[in-house]
């Protein structure tokens, strides 16, 4: 087997960490290496990784391959630069010579890797964690060629990652009968953890985020909730786990404001330490605005297997599957006051915020999926290989909404 991936973030990287004994960066992100490194055996991998400072490596049975192939750019320059990125890793596909090919992003890769794939009758499997937007003609437009590829009889089964992005790629036309929900395995259960309670204290009430420090994954929302709570009297303070484009932006905003002992910033950091930051924090905030493209984001799941009250936005990715009162509290997107009252109105409730956090168990329970990452990958690979139908696809949406 000759395996081709395309996906972002640096395999590189993640390889030597996981050589090297490092704890992860990422909820599961070792786990899905040792699932690509199971179903290899004895073959080869390569992996295209599409937002990664140039290099070419192999290490073992891997061929690494990374460069800056998003462009960056918007208009007509974009279309030009899609296409030349288009042209280079079709290139670097042609020349590996794929046996199987999965591909962890929608968009121009999924659609040019697709449609080569099945033109050349290699194996293709999309495996994703994004929405399909449906707002108006223009997106209807975008996505009309993407939703015809994956309803082309060649490619078997196509994964989003939990049901709500599941949903929204039926409700664009891909086949319901063909979508399969996946999730990272469980990890830990909220019953390992004690319920939590606001006592009163000296202490601050911590506030905790998790993620990409973007202004669409609403980092810029959660610090001016911050301030305008700390200006109204609450003794508020935040810390920001991870990085982004608006990470230096808020650090020198901090710096004027004089928050520097109220909201730190730790950078991209461990897995394990988020989670004990997380255990002492009293409310973890996901406050993505709508335009973020997310399935269910692990800190969600995380947030419950800590008991910690969770305060998230009105996200289509979020709605579906949460419920305003069990384990969290929903605010409206993009708006920092609307997130400030929404932490008003649990730290002002000691009974609410216990509620809430005992309620972590049922919310938990609400979100999980019956098949994994692992499942999905191993048995399209043994389904291309015998022939038979992929056992997965016992639990395709079309089953999921039948029983709904």
């Amino acid at each position: 087997m000759r395996l081709l991936i395309f996906q972002y973030g640096n395999y590189y990287e993640t390889l030597q960490r996981r050589q090297q004994g490092l704890p992860e960066t990422y909820r599961a992100q070792y786990y899905s290496l040792d699932c690509i490194d199971k179903v290899i055996g004895n073959g080869t991998c390569m992996v295209v990784c599409l937002d990664a400072e140039p290099h070419d490596i192999q290490v073992g049975k891997y061929h690494l391959i990374g460069d800056r192939f998003q462009p960056q750019s918007k208009g007509l320059l974009y279309t030009l630069e899609v296409n030349r990125s288009a042209r280079r890793i079709l290139a670097i596909a042609e020349k590996f010579k794929p046996t199987h090919v999965i591909v962890r992003t929608p968009g121009w890769v999924l659609q040019r890797v697709g449609r080569w794939a099945v033109q050349n009758n290699v194996h293709v499997l999309p495996v994703l964690a994004d929405l399909f937007y449906q707002k108006g003609l223009k997106d209807r437009f975008r996505n009309r060629p993407l939703i015809q590829l994956l309803n082309h009889p060649d490619i078997k089964l196509v994964a989003n990652h939990n049901y709500p992005a599941s949903y929204s790629m039926a409700a664009a036309g891909v086949e319901a009968e063909k979508i399969v929900a996946y999730d990272w395995p469980v990890i830990r259960s909220p019953k390992a953890s004690p319920e939590k309670h606001l006592e009163s204290r000296k202490e601050p009430v911590r506030l905790l985020f998790v993620g990409q420090v973007s202004e669409a994954k609403g980092a810029c929302d959660l610090f001016e909730a911050g301030v305008e709570l700390n200006r109204a009297g609450y003794d508020i303070a935040i810390d920001y786990f991870g990085d982004g484009e608006e990470l230096g932006y808020l650090e020198q905003l901090n710096e004027e404001l004089g928050l520097d002992d109220r909201i730190k910033f730790h950078g991209l950091t461990p897995n394990q330490l988020v989670m004990e930051a997380m255990r002492t924090a009293d409310l973890v905030i996901v406050p993505s605005r709508h335009d973020y493209p997310e399935g269910l984001p692990c800190v969600i799941y995380e947030s419950f297997e800590t008991r910690t009250p969770l305060i998230c936005s009105d996200h289509p990715s979020f709605v579906p599957r949460l419920k305003d009162g069990l384990g969290c509290k929903i605010f409206r997107a993009g708006s920092a006051h609307s997130l400030a009252l929404a932490i008003t109105q649990v730290i002002e409730n000691p009974d609410v915020y216990a509620e809430m956090s005992k309620s972590t168990i049922e919310a938990w329970n609400t979100i999980q999926c019956p098949v994994t990452f692992g499942e999905l990958i191993s048995q399209w690979i043994a389904s291309t290989q015998s022939g038979a139908k992929i056992p997965c696809l016992e639990h395709n949406l079309e089953q999921a909404m039948a029983a709904a």
